[in-house]
């Protein structure tokens, strides 16, 4: 059965029915915390600007919302790794877009700063910024 996905301004993703239109899921991208369980992204409300299918991988999707990382969540809402950006003194930066190599192992994303951020995806360190 083939699926659209969409992400929302409230920070959800729908999962809608590619033949009927009809909504078959809503997903709460869920960040990880190294201090403990999970915590629901729409906590923050964080607006979802884009999702991008991972290469190789038909059951994961990046999402990008209105923060400063961006999680890699299976098509069931459970999030495997984020690529974050590193915390300046006093200053947050927000992703605007991300995007993945053909193969899936980098992920470039644009931040508000109009900086260009390289990071590996299997371990979401950053590698490179470009400004």
């Amino acid at each position: 059965m083939a699926k659209v996905y969409s992400g929302s301004s409230d920070g959800t993703v729908k999962v809608w029915d590619y033949k009927t239109c009809e909504c078959q899921m809503t997903l709460s991208p869920q960040s990880r915390s190294a201090a403990g369980p999970s915590v629901p992204a729409s906590v923050t409300t964080a607006a979802i600007r884009q999702l991008v299918p991972v290469p190789h991988h038909p059951d994961q999707l990046m999402v990008c919302p209105q923060l400063p990382s961006a999680p890699i969540m299976t098509t069931e809402g459970r999030v495997i790794r984020s690529c974050q950006l590193p915390e300046t003194a006093g200053s947050s930066v927000d992703l605007v877009s991300v995007c993945l190599s053909p193969r899936g192992d980098y992920t470039y994303a644009v931040g508000e700063d109009a900086q260009l951020y390289c990071f590996e995806t299997l371990s979401g360190n950053l590698v490179q910024t470009i400004k």
